[in-house]
C-alpha cells in the first residue's frame, strides 16, 4: 500500500497531492495519527496483535500434585498466548518473558 503522507528534507510533512493548509482543523489530529502509523511500518494485523498483547489476560494454571486434603496444588502458570510454562512461586511477571503478552494476576 502506498503512503498517504510525506515528509521533505526540511522535516515539513503533509498529505500527498493535497494542500495541508486546506485540511479542516478537526482532521489535523487524524492526519498526525496517520503519519505516525505510516512511519511505524506496521501492518494493520501487526497493530491489532500489539494491541491484544497489551491487554492483560489471566494465565492458565497447571498442577502436578495434591495437598493432604486432596486439593490440587497449582505450581505452574501458562501464558495463554504462547503456552510457555513458569513456576508460580518464583516467576510472577507482568508480561510473558517469551512473547510479551500482558498478564493479569487478579480476577
Amino acid at each position: 500500500m502506498q503512503r498517504l503522507t510525506f515528509e521533505d528534507e526540511s522535516g515539513n510533512w503533509g498529505l500527498l497531492n493535497y494542500d495541508i493548509k486546506k485540511v479542516p482543523r478537526e482532521l489535523y489530529g487524524a492526519m498526525c495519527k496517520l503519519k505516525d502509523y505510516e512511519e511505524s511500518l506496521l501492518t494493520p494485523k501487526e497493530v491489532l496483535e500489539a494491541k491484544e498483547a497489551r491487554t492483560p489476560v489471566l494465565p492458565d494454571y497447571e498442577g502436578d500434585g495434591c495437598d493432604e486434603d486432596g486439593n490440587i496444588i497449582y505450581d505452574t502458570w501458562i501464558c495463554p498466548k504462547c503456552r510457555t510454562k513458569y513456576e508460580v512461586d518464583y516467576e510472577k511477571h507482568k508480561f510473558c518473558p517469551e512473547c510479551g503478552q500482558a498478564i493479569r494476576w487478579e480476577g
